[in-house]
């Protein structure tokens, strides 16, 4: 029996994006957690016992909320711009209509 041209290509799609997954990810899990004398938590122990660490955590606290705030405006003002105005393009942006 022949397997179908389609679902080779699917497992070959899928086996290569598996593939480009998880390799890294096993290099960075076996980089964080070993070194040449074995399993180690030492890693963890320099960086999060730097002297720094308060200021990194408020700087990513700043982006994440400076991040949330501009998407916020900007949604905003595109949702609007769509809905209760006659921008150009405006189908591009919206689901299609039902004939009903």
């Amino acid at each position: 029996m022949a397997a179908h041209p389609k679902l080779v290509i699917i497992v070959a799609v899928a086996g290569v994006i598996g593939y480009l997954a998880l390799v890294p990810l096993y290099y960075l899990l076996w980089g964080t957690f070993f070194d040449d004398a074995g399993f180690t938590l030492d890693g963890f122990a320099r960086a999060y016992g730097d002297s720094q660490i308060g200021s990194l955590v408020l700087n990513s606290l700043w982006f994440a909320v400076g991040s949330a705030v501009l998407s916020l405006v900007v949604g905003t003002a595109l949702a609007y711009l769509n809905v209760r105005t006659d921008v150009p393009f405006k189908g591009c942006s919206s689901p299609p209509r039902s004939s009903r």
